[in-house]
């Protein structure tokens, strides 16, 4: 990832009040920069490969390594879009706290 795309993600970290939650898509050689960029706070790192997986939880024991298995393809976005939107939405419970405060 060159300088000009990691610069905004670490400037919203260092205006993140701490503790600030990150989380990053893969592993790679900058793994230990983004927990560094996000001091004091907790960084997760999700990956697809359970080798990196893997192979990074043995070299970095101090960094957050879940390994995932999506079960959606790419060639699926449309349809997964069309889905969801056409779903009736529920109200959340803040949601519905908010409307029995109104009463």
């Amino acid at each position: 990832m060159p300088y000009y795309e990691m610069k905004p993600i670490s400037d919203v970290l260092r205006k993140c009040s701490s503790p600030c939650n990150f989380l990053v898509f893969g592993l790679t050689l900058k793994t230990l920069l983004w927990k560094s960029l996000n001091h004091n706070g907790r960084t997760v790192f999700i990956e697809e490969n359970r080798y990196y997986a893997t192979y990074y939880e043995v070299l970095l024991p101090e960094v957050d390594i879940f390994d995932v298995q999506y079960t959606t393809k790419m060639s699926e976005t449309k349809e997964l879009i069309a889905s969801a939107t056409n779903q009736q939405r529920r109200p959340t419970g803040a949601q519905e706290k908010h409307r029995n405060l109104e009463r």
